[in-house]
């Protein structure tokens, strides 16, 4: 053990790459004694220099001829011990890099990394490319390039230039001295912004200020003006551009008056925040009924007793939790701590912030994905400087930077989105809320109208305190559910595609639409059709990078990918066989849009998906207008699902419900039952019964057969009683390992291969390997292996990780996998 006092000389890095170790530094005389665990760093990692994460400092390093740290970043540690430990906890739970986790805990862009430049050298650098036109035409290229912008990045010179690779060339360029390479810092992405601003220097009052106004009235007339404005506003602070454009004068007259001394700048730096013109009005005084007040009741004594807890609210829409949510987190931020409330991205409505920001003002910070680099970066350092205590946020708002974190909220914790699939680290918030509030001795309240199975198992079995809202605020009943079967719904006279509206559903829309009330359509497809087909030789119109069919999109006539963004203009004429028999199949919401048109002229609906919401602030504006009353339909995508509350909303009708039920993943019937459950908790509140017409061609299923009468106990019973034979979560621990490459056959190669290195243990099963579900993506083939372990024979997962470990470790030291990528994705919310 070290003596406290003892210089620490050497530090332990990790960096943001996929290795499960640090890396150890010298610490240079001038940083010792002031670099600390969760400081960053820039240090020589390689072949360029890196941002670099201090996760430990030593006086010993047991070795010497060790690389020194360059540059110290960080005044103070950006990451307390608690969130140290929580990223290392989750590195070793998920297989990745320590440094990964870490990086994607901060904002974007603020990270340093050596770029490899070109820099020419030539003092006259169109001589020299006119020389080489003729015998070396892509060197005479790439001088000129570098005459136009000197130093270029390599990456940038190459995109540049006509041919594909340009190395020859820049190696024989440098050797005849013509250019070198650098290494060049570029300025990170994002920062602090700050905004010029004036006042009237010290010693300047009205009287002074008309005085020089009255002496300049004729020869500086403007500046006459500009003094006749600050009489009016005399002492107050103008943004330097806000008092030239206020005044209507030009910005050289307000500099004019800075030279005579009678304006003073500063520079401030300002907040940049997404929901700064977001009105919100005082909160009504809310009486709690018995079901919060019991819910309230178990977690303040939780937070009472400052020990670790976690316990799930089983609440039906409707039921009040939010309410539950923000009188816990009250009586927390009375006893000086902070919290953090996670909810899904397409449940963060401005309803939501609203709501929050009504009861605690701006101790409210927001993350969220529809935020600039620029706005996430401020909400996050105010966060930091401990402006905030309290994060409301997506996934990734887990990692905000709160101290004495006493109270995590996870609401609507079974949604899919909580876990990241695309990017490393492939962590759940869910599962990460809970090992945080474990570090920190918090509580942690899980929130759903329809948990996750695991949750719900962990609360029938104890590791959770179960919390039941069986009813609705008000007692309001729950929304009445019909079925339509649309196998024996009939076809309309002179039209051969299929009913998109069925007749009780388009008789429902009318009475809803004669009382002036409003409605809420469903469609989980965007786009107008999913399927164009030509009928005379079966031709469909696929991706030419994935194995899936294009949908089709009304405006501008184009066949979408919406896993790869491909895009092309629809054919005229079938491009396999000529034939002009072209139809669509599939219903997306652009045609449920059109046929709203049809059969409903004169109302006013609106369409809510990724096509309609790219823009700044359209998510908001949609919903802000349907809540006016501005538009009677609000149809859209799983967006209209989730985090609504509009009183006047009676129907919802959902189109089909079958586009989930039949995919190839264990979850299918799980997600249905979920998004269907909360999608009709959109109808109905106080005085206005809600109703909800489902369609579907598999009425039968026993997934809808719970949805008609809201019974998820039920529903749970069922679905765990097909499971545990099978071995499927909750009763096992999965990891989803995916191979992808752009050549197939070396894609299975490598899986076999790896598979060959797995240990045979009794602790897990293997499946596969096998083509995914989803053979191919984005240009690549993808085959999958399956690991499940048992909770009974590997409960915390360890004995599997510790397999996969080993047999990554033997399949880099026998094989060679450059063109395949591996990815490990433990406890995956999908399999496709």
């Amino acid at each position: 053990m070290q003596p406290e006092n003892e210089t620490k000389i050497f530090a332990e890095v990790v960096f943001p790459v996929p290795v499960d170790h640090a890396y150890t530094y010298s610490i240079p005389e001038k940083f010792r004694g002031d670099l600390l665990p969760g400081m960053r760093v820039l240090a020589e990692f390689g072949a360029r220099k890196s941002t670099g994460f201090v996760v430990g400092v030593n006086a010993d390093a047991g070795r010497s001829g060790l690389k020194a740290i360059e540059e110290v970043l960080d005044p103070v540690p950006l990451f307390t011990p608690e969130v140290l430990d929580l990223a290392r906890w989750i590195a070793h739970y998920y297989l990745c890099g320590w440094g990964e986790v870490l990086k994607a805990a901060l904002p974007s862009g603020i990270h340093k990394h050596s770029v490899k430049v070109v820099r020419l050298t030539h003092e006259r650098p169109l001589e020299l490319a006119a020389l080489l036109e003729k015998r070396a035409p892509r060197q005479s290229q790439i001088v000129r390039q570098l005459a136009e912008k000197n130093p270029l990045p390599v990456r940038e010179l190459t995109s540049r230039a006509d041919a594909g690779s340009i190395d020859a060339s820049l190696a024989k360029l440098r050797q005849a001295g013509f250019i070198r390479y650098e290494l060049m810092l570029p300025r990170p992405r994002v920062g602090q912004k700050f905004e010029n601003f004036v006042r009237t220097a010290e010693g300047w009052n009205e009287e002074s200020l008309f005085t020089l106004a009255t002496e300049l009235r004729k020869s500086a007339p403007r500046q006459a003006a500009l003094l006749d404005y600050l009489c009016q506003h005399a002492g107050e602070e103008f943004g330097r551009g806000d008092l030239a454009r206020e005044a209507r004068v030009p910005p050289d007259v307000v500099s004019a008056l800075e030279t005579r001394g009678v304006l003073l700048r500063s520079r401030i730096v300002v907040q940049r925040d997404y929901y700064g013109e977001l009105e919100v009005a005082p909160p009504p005084q809310l009486v709690l009924n018995p079901g919060q007040r019991e819910a309230l009741r178990i977690i303040g004594g939780e937070l009472e007793r400052r020990q670790f807890a976690t316990a799930l609210i089983h609440g039906v829409t409707g039921s009040g939790k939010t309410q539950v949510y923000i009188e816990a987190i009250a009586r927390v931020l009375a006893e000086g701590g902070s919290a953090i409330v996670l909810v899904p991205e397409i449940a963060l409505t401005p309803q939501m912030v609203r709501r929050f920001r009504a009861h605690f003002g701006r101790l409210v910070a927001v993350f969220h994905s529809r935020m600039s680099p620029g706005e996430r970066y401020d909400s996050w350092r105010a966060t930091w400087e401990g402006k905030h205590r309290i994060v409301i946020g997506p996934r990734s708002a887990i990692f905000a930077p709160l101290a004495d974190v006493r109270l995590i909220v996870v609401d609507e914790e079974h949604e899919p989105s909580y876990k990241q699939n695309d990017l490393t680290p492939r962590y759940h918030a869910r599962d990460v809320a809970v090992m945080r509030a474990k570090l920190n001795r918090a509580v942690v309240v899980l929130g759903s109208a329809t948990p996750a199975l695991e949750s719900y198992y962990n609360a029938l079995s104890g590791k959770y305190r179960l919390i039941s809202m069986p009813n609705r605020i008000d007692d309001v009943p729950m929304p009445q559910i019909a079925f339509v079967d649309m196998r024996s719904e009939p076809k309309i006279i002179g039209r051969t595609d299929p009913v998109i509206l069925s007749r009780y559903l388009r008789q429902k829309i009318d009475e809803k639409l004669s009382r002036g009330e409003q409605i809420i359509l469903f469609q989980n497809r965007r786009g107008f059709a999913t399927l164009f087909k030509c009928s005379s030789c079966g031709y469909v119109a696929e991706c030419e990078n994935c194995s899936i069919s294009l949908t089709y999109h009304l405006r501008g006539r184009l066949l979408k990918c919406h896993y790869c963004g491909f895009v092309r203009k629809a054919p005229e004429v079938c491009p396999k066989c000529g034939g002009l028999d072209l139809f669509f199949r599939g219903i997306g919401t652009q045609r449920i849009e059109e046929e709203l048109k049809e059969l409903f002229p004169g109302i006013k609906a609106v369409r809510m998906d990724l096509d309609t919401t790219r823009g700044r602030h359209a998510h908001d504006r949609i919903l802000s207008a349907f809540g006016r009353g501005e538009y009677q339909i609000l149809l859209g995508t799983q967006m209209v699902a989730k985090g609504l509350d509009f009183p006047r909303v009676t129907l919802v009708g959902v189109i089909s419900a079958d586009s989930e039920l039949h995919f190839p993943d264990f979850r299918a019937g799980e997600r249905t039952f979920q998004l269907l459950t909360q999608v009709a908790g959109r109808a109905g509140r106080k005085e206005r019964l809600g109703e909800v017409v489902i369609q579907t061609f598999t009425p039968e299923h026993s997934a809808l057969l719970f949805v008609r009468h809201h019974d998820y106990v039920n529903f749970y019973a069922a679905e765990v009683k097909e499971r545990e034979p099978l071995g499927y979560p909750p009763f096992s621990r999965m990891t989803h390992i995916l191979f992808k490459g752009e050549e197939e056959a070396a894609v299975l190669r490598t899986a076999n291969q790896f598979a060959a290195c797995l240990r045979p243990d009794e602790a897990y099963r293997a499946l596969g390997p096998a083509p995914s579900p989803l053979a191919r993506l984005e240009g690549l083939y993808r085959y999958q292996m399956l690991l499940m372990s048992s909770k009974e024979g590997d409960a915390g997962g360890s004995l599997t990780r510790a397999v996969l470990r080993k047999a990554l470790e033997t399949f880099r030291k026998k094989h060679r996998a450059h063109r395949v990528q591996i990815i490990i994705d433990v406890d995956p919310a999908s399999i496709m």
